[in-house]
C-alpha cells in the first residue's frame, strides 16, 4: 500500500496548465513538529490535479495549514548533468486546517486567482 498523510504549512505554490487544460498545482509542504534536538523540519513537495487543484490555489496561501492525503512517488531530474531523485506526493485529498472564514470575508483578496485561459473555461470537472 502507498498511501501517506501529512498536517503542514504550506510553504510556495505555483500554479500551471498542463497541455491538455488540466489545473496543476505544486506546492511545499512543512510539518508541523519539528524534530526536537535538531530544530530542523521535514519539507514535501507535494502536486494537486484538476479543480482540487483550482480551489486550493484561490482558497490557501503560504503559511496557511493543510491536511493531504495521496500517494508518494519517485521522480528523477537532470541538474547540472547530474540524475537527481525527488519524492513527491500525488495529492488525492486535502482539507484546510485553522480558522473558518466568515460570510464577509472574501476568499483571497491579496492574491490573483488560479490563471484562467480560454481552454479552462471548456473543461468540465
Amino acid at each position: 500500500m502507498n498511501t501517506i498523510y501529512l498536517v503542514g504549512k504550506i510553504t510556495n505554490m505555483d500554479s500551471r496548465f498542463s497541455k491538455g487544460g488540466v489545473p496543476i498545482l505544486n506546492f511545499g509542504m512543512a510539518d508541523n513538529k519539528t524534530a526536537k534536538k535538531t530544530g530542523v523540519k521535514q519539507f514535501y513537495n507535494c502536486v494537486l490535479f484538476g479543480k482540487g487543484a483550482e480551489i486550493l490555489c484561490n482558497y490557501a496561501k503560504k503559511g496557511d495549514t493543510v491536511a493531504v492525503s495521496g500517494k508518494c512517488e519517485w521522480q528523477n531530474y537532470l541538474k547540472d548533468d547530474e540524475t537527481r531523485t525527488v519524492l513527491k506526493v500525488i495529492v488525492s485529498d486535502f482539507e484546510l486546517c485553522g480558522e473558518k472564514r466568515t460570510e464577509n470575508q472574501k476568499p483571497m483578496e491579496e492574491k490573483e486567482p488560479f490563471p484562467k485561459t480560454a481552454e479552462t473555461e471548456e473543461i468540465d470537472f
